[in-house]
């Protein structure tokens, strides 16, 4: 065997989560928009637990939203987070303290949408953005 020889097999790279690329595009966005005086990174965590009987159940994923000022020493915080079974596009549970509805659960792509839409363009987290980038002035 060469040192190079790859031993995976079956692993599947081309299933890239939608909802992941739907919210890094909307960090990117953000950057564009604000000429980065603010930003947002993406933060993702797998979470593996063993039930009793040391077997996994269903681990997920979270893909948390953090809200980053460069011009502020790269101060931060969580907008939101999405959690979702891993290999398991939908349902998806999003959450935030920074929306009235705090969180929901989405069934597709549509119901994704419409609610990061919703916290994204929601009045305080315009204000917060909004203070973020007269603060950094």
């Amino acid at each position: 065997m060469t040192q190079d020889t790859i031993l995976w097999k079956g692993i599947d790279t081309s299933n890239v989560s939608s909802v992941k690329s739907v919210m890094q595009q909307q960090a990117t966005y953000l950057g564009r928009i604000t000429n980065n005086v603010v930003e947002a990174k993406l933060r993702t965590t797998l979470n593996v637990d063993e039930t009793a009987n040391g077997f996994i159940d269903k681990p997920t994923v979270t893909y948390c939203f953090d809200i980053v000022a460069p011009l502020l020493n790269y101060s931060s915080f969580t907008l939101f987070c999405v959690e979702q079974i891993v290999g398991v596009e939908y349902p998806i549970k999003f959450y935030s303290n920074y929306w009235e509805k705090k969180e929901c659960e989405c069934k597709d792509i549509t119901g994704f949408t419409k609610c990061l839409e919703e916290i994204l363009s929601s009045e305080q987290v315009v204000h917060i953005i909004n203070s973020i980038i007269a603060t950094s002035k």
